[in-house]
């Protein structure tokens, strides 16, 4: 087959990609999980000054930020749990919990396979509460170390249990910012 044969006809790409992002737009606001997910990773970007998100899905980790007087950038995975299940209804409030398993992935700054473990530095947990994806964001912010023991879900009893206190958008970037400085101190 030729690529000329492959070439997609004029306007189909640009027309597809149109599509998908007003149907990603719509899911969001519907409260889709996996599109929830995915936009909490960039909640979080935004509530951090000068933070990027990992281009690669593959990457152990979502977001890279080097805060203000910290040597390094800090590694965070984002996590979402939302209380509001579209297939649930808006009566029904799931309960929170997150997925910590630790895992395998690929390093896009080494360009190498990384073994199953934790490779962030910081998990940064989301919850959504409401029907209004605008509102409704809370967020704990933990150790990866702290969690190499659990074995699969986290749930808030288990955070606070281990120390991790619930925090609110305007906070967040100092939360991450005291937390980050924390590890310094320990590798040190």
């Amino acid at each position: 087959m030729t690529e000329e044969a492959m070439q997609l006809p004029d306007g189909v790409f640009s027309s597809a990609l149109a599509g998908s992002l007003r149907l990603h737009e719509e899911r969001i606001r519907q409260m889709y999980n996996r599109n929830r997910a995915l936009f909490a990773e960039f909640i979080v970007a935004g509530l951090l000054p000068g933070a990027e998100i990992a281009a690669n899905p593959g990457s152990p980790w979502d977001v890279t930020w080097k805060p203000s007087g910290q040597r390094r950038a800090l590694r965070l995975q984002v996590k979402c749990s939302g209380a509001y299940l579209p297939r649930m209804g808006p009566e029904y409030a799931a309960k929170a919990s997150w997925e910590v398993t630790s895992k395998g992935g690929w390093d896009p700054d080494l360009g190498e396979k990384l073994e199953r473990g934790h490779h962030c530095d910081l998990y940064v947990l989301v919850r959504h509460e409401g029907l209004d994806i605008e509102h409704g964001w809370s967020f704990w912010v933990v150790p990866a170390a702290a969690l190499v023991e659990s074995k699969g879900k986290v749930t808030p009893k288990k955070l606070e249990a281990i120390g991790a206190g619930r925090t609110v958008p305007n906070e967040l970037a100092d939360v991450v910012s005291r937390a980050g400085r924390s590890l310094t101190r320990r590798r040190q």
